[in-house]
């Protein structure tokens, strides 16, 4: 069958119809299914699909002929986009809240490929989310920075990792359960909020994804699926806690699997999704006098984590979004830990929309893992 040209009039973005679902879903499979089977990731695919969680706040995009009957049309490209919600600070004006839409699973079959496809789909993805009701959209690249650059979602600083061994260990922290997190989030965010309407004035635009519990649902909705199929179980704790009120230090994880639990090569890890400090300042520093309370605190939940990590098999902890203090903290701890430095994969990257100012001008703040898609 001849394809039609990229810049063809015809073709357009749509939602796919039910009947378009399952074979989009498995065209993907060898891309995502990670520990899965693919029968067992379009299960996933179709459990997600209708969770609470995620109906509203979630979207399937497909790039077809829109001339063509819906049982003749090919899917060119797909991707997905998720709704967030994100505070921003211009300068010389107060916090406010906005929407960030999220591009996710950005997928184009092989036979289909090198033809312009997928940068057309996203052209026309960005021509939707524009003011007045969104201030931006991130994606999270996985094949480095210059594709999505040359389509104007550029890459933000600050695409590093700690990573830390699994490690068996005795769990001094307190474990946080479901139950725990949506007063924590909620918590979070008044913090995020003093803080950047404390911070000195600056040139630059402040952005941050709020960590919100709904983000953190998303997670582990999928989480939990998938540790059920592989190991017929599902995690309950859900993050560790350590300190007194008005000085805690706790951290949200989720448990990411990429092969079968006993693959050892596979990658999978502990990733924590968000990390808190109570203690720590608008500049993102904590006092003298508190610096040893919070180290303390910070290696219990770090050492709760490696523990975690050895309980589930997986291989490592990963922290993504280091700050500097968190850096010196880690460094004073004589932790076995590496730094990395991310060039090809999970590269956030950001585009304002029209009229928005110049993406060099934002400091995105907090690139940890709950923001990712």
């Amino acid at each position: 069958m001849k394809l039609p040209l990229a810049d063809s009039p015809n073709l357009g973005i749509t939602h796919p119809e039910p009947s378009e679902c399952l074979p989009l879903w498995a065209s993907t499979a060898s891309e995502w299914k990670g520990g899965l089977t693919t029968e067992e990731y379009l299960e996933e695919s179709m459990y997600l699909a209708s969770s609470p969680n995620s109906t509203h706040l979630h979207a399937d995009w497909i790039l077809v002929d829109l001339n063509l009957p819906v049982d003749e049309r090919q899917i060119l490209s797909s991707c997905e986009t998720f709704y967030r919600r994100a505070l921003v600070h211009r300068p010389g004006e107060s916090v406010e809240e906005a929407v960030v839409y999220g591009i996710a699973s950005v997928f184009t079959a092989p036979e289909y490929r090198r033809k312009g496809y997928a940068k057309r789909m996203l052209q026309e993805i960005a021509a939707i989310y524009v003011k007045p009701y969104c201030a931006a959209t991130i994606l999270f690249s996985d094949i480095g920075k210059k594709f999505y650059s040359e389509l104007g979602w550029h890459p933000l600083p600050g695409n590093s990792h700690l990573k830390f061994p699994a490690l068996a260990g005795t769990k001094e922290a307190t474990p946080l359960f479901e139950s725990d997190l949506g007063d924590l989030c909620k918590d979070d965010e008044m913090m995020i909020r003093k803080a950047m309407s404390s911070r000195a004035p600056d040139r630059k635009t402040r952005m941050i994804m709020i960590p919100d519990h709904r983000q953190m649902l998303w997670h582990h909705v999928r989480e939990e699926f998938v540790c059920k199929k592989l190991l017929e179980k599902s995690p309950k704790v859900k993050g560790a806690m350590a300190g007194k009120p008005g000085s805690r230090v706790w951290v949200i994880w989720t448990h990411k699997f990429n092969g079968k639990p006993e693959d050892l090569e596979a990658g999978s890890t502990l990733y924590i999704l968000r990390l808190v400090i109570e203690k720590q300042g608008p500049e993102g520093n904590v006092s003298a006098k508190d610096r040893e309370d919070v180290k303390e605190n910070l290696k219990i939940v770090i050492r709760s984590a490696q523990a975690e990590a050895v309980e589930w098999k997986l291989a490592s902890v990963t922290m993504w979004g280091p700050t500097p203090l968190m850096k010196e903290l880690v460094h004073e701890m004589g932790i076995q830990f590496s730094d990395m430095e991310r060039e090809k994969e999970g590269i956030a990257s950001l585009m304002l929309t029209e009229g928005g100012g110049e993406e060099d001008g934002v400091e995105w703040l907090a690139n940890e893992r709950y923001s990712w898609l």
